[in-house]
């Protein structure tokens, strides 16, 4: 019985009040069914009007396709010389090593943080407490 109810609620528009009652009586429905079909209307218009329909589908997941192995990593990788990388480093040690002078320049120049690009580049050179977990991650 449910079943057949929800057929006719469904193939009526959601007016099955009234279209039972006509069915029945063979007269229109009185003034509170037709009011009471309106209102459900109403409220279905509404609810429609504000229906995501993405919201309820099924997430798909993407998949990548690898191409080629990463040139950084596996038999691809170019490895440059042991000589070359410890000249580097040195290089990069030196420009960090500062003098009591030099350091107390660059305090100067670096006092108002955000308007001084001197300070944006030190910063970058060193470790710092934000910068520690992906040093440590490594």
């Amino acid at each position: 019985m449910r079943c057949h109810a929800a057929a006719i609620s469904l193939n009526s528009g959601g007016n099955f009040h009234a279209a039972v009652h006509e069915a029945i009586t063979k007269k229109s429905p009185g003034r509170h069914t037709q009011k009471y079909a309106a209102n459900k209307k109403k409220a279905l218009c509404r609810r429609n009007l504000y229906y995501d329909k993405n919201r309820y589908k099924a997430k798909q997941k993407t998949t990548t396709k690898f191409i080629d192995a990463d040139e950084d990593y596996g038999p691809n990788l170019q490895m440059s010389e042991i000589d070359e990388l410890e000249d580097l480093k040195e290089k990069f040690m030196q420009k960090l090593n500062k003098t009591a002078d030099e350091i107390m320049g660059i305090s100067q120049l670096t006092l108002q943080q955000n308007n001084a690009a001197v300070w944006f580049e030190e910063r970058r050179k060193r470790i710092t407490a934000s910068s520690l977990g992906k040093v440590c991650k490594m």
